[in-house]
């Protein structure tokens, strides 16, 4: 029997879309470049049979493929990554901080800015968003480009004719 006592009840419902990207994140805990998308490499070979991937929260990802992708930065210069897993699974593509290093580029981040140089001459950037650094690709402006077209009206007639819908002239 419960007498002026309080129950208390707290709901929190939390909604994710999990939606894949072609936006490439800089990730300093990342020991490998990993990408989503195999039709992004420019070479890719089929990895060893049962490779998977360790993430951060201790779950696996199968790895079916490995090799080349090159990253267009919106400054018009390119990056090529090399041993770059291929993890249909994984929601964001990632570039490790320490490969980067590695190959000599050079990161300072500023004011939420990530700016990538390579013997003082500028490469690429990026910005801070949601707790990481997205950079600021062609991928991520080819997200958001609208395309338009037009077709000639008398197109219209030679397709119909080319599907077999044959008008005669009465």
């Amino acid at each position: 029997m419960v007498t002026n006592g309080y129950i208390s009840f707290v709901t929190e419902l939390n909604m994710a879309t999990i939606v894949q990207s072609n936006d490439w994140w800089y990730e300093f805990g990342a020991t490998i470049h990993v990408c989503n998308d195999k039709n992004l490499f420019i070479y890719c070979e089929i990895a060893r049979e049962g490779q998977k991937l360790l993430m951060g929260n201790e779950n696996t990802a199968a790895v079916p493929g490995k090799g080349s992708v090159e990253v267009h930065f919106t400054s018009g210069k390119r990056l090529l990554l090399t041993n770059v897993l291929h993890v249909p699974k994984i929601r964001k593509n990632l570039v490790s901080a320490a490969l980067l290093c590695k190959k000599g580029l050079t990161a300072i981040i500023e004011s939420e800015k990530l700016i990538f140089t390579k013997s003082g001459v500028f490469v690429g950037k990026g910005y801070y968003c949601n707790g990481m650094f997205k950079l600021c690709t062609n991928a991520n402006a080819m997200n958001k480009m609208t395309i338009f077209y037009f077709v000639e009206l008398s197109s219209f007639s030679l397709w119909h004719h080319r599907l077999g819908h044959v008008v005669f002239d009465i």
